[in-house]
């Protein structure tokens, strides 16, 4: 058997068996292809193994979402962590994507709506780390017609002041709150009116400009112009066709 196939045997084995919920945590095929050492049996070499894939994955996240760890605290954030990384392990060859479903995870588990949104917020400022930063379009690309929706736009749309609570580290009252982040070189976020987060999320789900306008309710002609100066403005917005990123 070639090495990679005992690597793919052996990611499994911790992944398919929390170390805290088995007993039985060494499997039979990996009990007869392991040896022991002096000072190690096999079943304790891969409980060694094992707590630090498990401790690896777990501080990773901590750097990912690290408002909710203050707001949360760290004990109780990483037993959250634990059970999170149990029930969704990591599928990519590296822990960029781990994060992806904590929020639902969160909703899953009956946590605070506030919370589960804070976690959305935090994750897309993490992922939005990786994209590329596409051009702005300049007035002759929009004349010609060449403006297109970034790939790096994230819309959330909260119940609670997501932006806030980010900023303050701490839980705050209800408020509504349209949030859009982006990655402008920088990741940069912006509160919006609902209408205008109507807009961003229409296009961004394929509709036209003109449909997407329409989408957001009656607005005047005004209103129009302002969000999609603000739009421009605030980098909302590229050059490059979605085919060509």
């Amino acid at each position: 058997m070639l090495l990679k196939d005992w690597q793919n045997i052996f990611y499994q084995e911790l992944q398919n068996r929390n170390l805290e919920r088995s007993k039985s945590f060494i499997s039979e095929e990996l009990k007869n292809n392991i040896t022991e050492t002096r000072s190690f049996t096999k079943e304790s070499r891969m409980q060694v193994y094992a707590y630090a894939f498990w401790a690896r994955q777990v501080d990773s996240l901590l750097d990912d979402y690290p408002v909710l760890l203050v707001i949360l605290g760290k004990k109780a954030f990483k037993d959250l962590l634990k059970d999170y990384i149990y029930y969704y392990p990591s599928t990519n060859y590296t822990l960029a994507e781990l994060g992806r479903n904590l929020s639902k995870f969160m909703q899953d588990e009956n946590m605070p709506k506030e919370l589960c949104d804070l976690a959305t917020f935090e994750w897309h400022l993490f992922e939005l780390e990786y994209f590329k930063v596409e051009a702005r379009p300049t007035a002759t690309d929009i004349e010609k017609g060449d403006c297109y929706l970034k790939a790096s736009v994230r819309v959330l749309q909260s119940d609670f002041p997501v932006i806030n609570m980010y900023e303050e580290e701490k839980v705050l009252p209800a408020k509504m709150q349209s949030v859009v982040i982006v990655n402008n070189g920088t990741i940069e976020y912006y509160e919006v009116e609902p209408e205008a987060a109507v807009i961003i999320k229409a296009i961004q789900s394929g509709a036209s400009f003109e449909d997407a306008i329409l989408a957001a309710g009656d607005l005047s002609p005004e209103k129009v112009q302002e969000y999609f100066q603000d739009f421009m403005e605030s980098g909302f917005f590229t050059s490059e066709p979605l085919a060509t990123r």
